[in-house]
């Protein structure tokens, strides 16, 4: 998310979005996070905690391809798939610290904060100098990012593999249907 407001002023005259527009590209990510924030716990019931965080970081790395097309709806497209991504994986790892690391709950977390925050700082400053010095345009500095992602998902594959899905007792579904007939009752 840190890569795109420091190349805002490379996108507008390359693109001609009004200040409106660009705002609204770097409020998605924030909107994707307050909704999928709440659906978060209906996917991990399905595929895990670490399935999860797998399809997030594939939905992660799509997103950034994205946003290397040479359209205005791709770029909006990625930025908010981006942003699913980013709420799948922030809404996960808090708990998923808590289960893996019970007696150092508040180092991981400090850790991980730590790596999100210096993760986002780098973007931010490398993103100008792979767009101009490296004469990446700002299409591929913004997507270059999904190399590391794309790593990063291959190496999360062997958590999936070790990881067990538990099966929920009732899903939400059969939770509103027992709801609805016992009202009619």
């Amino acid at each position: 998310m840190g890569s795109v407001g420091p190349l805002v002023g490379t996108i507008r005259q390359s693109t001609g979005l009004s200040n409106t527009l660009l705002g609204l590209l770097t409020t998605l990510p924030l909107f994707a996070f307050g909704v999928v924030s709440t659906l978060t716990p209906l996917v991990t019931r399905r595929i895990g905690m670490e399935g999860t965080i797998l399809g997030a970081m594939l939905l992660l790395t799509g997103g950034l391809l994205l946003r290397v097309l040479p359209f205005n709806a791709a770029l909006f497209g990625g930025t908010l798939l981006v942003g699913i991504a980013i709420a799948f994986a922030n809404v996960i790892l808090p708990s998923l610290v808590k289960r893996d690391f019970p007696n150092n709950t508040g180092t991981m977390t400090s850790v991980y904060s730590g790596a999100l925050g210096l993760g986002s700082t780098i973007s931010a400053g490398i993103s100008v100098p792979l767009a101009f010095s490296f004469n990446l345009g700002w299409h591929w500095a913004l997507g270059s990012w999904a190399l590391l992602s794309f790593l990063a998902f291959l190496l999360w594959i062997p958590q999936v593999r070790d990881s067990i899905i538990p099966k929920p007792k009732n899903s939400f579904v059969q939770s509103l249907k027992k709801l609805s007939s016992s009202k009619r009752a």
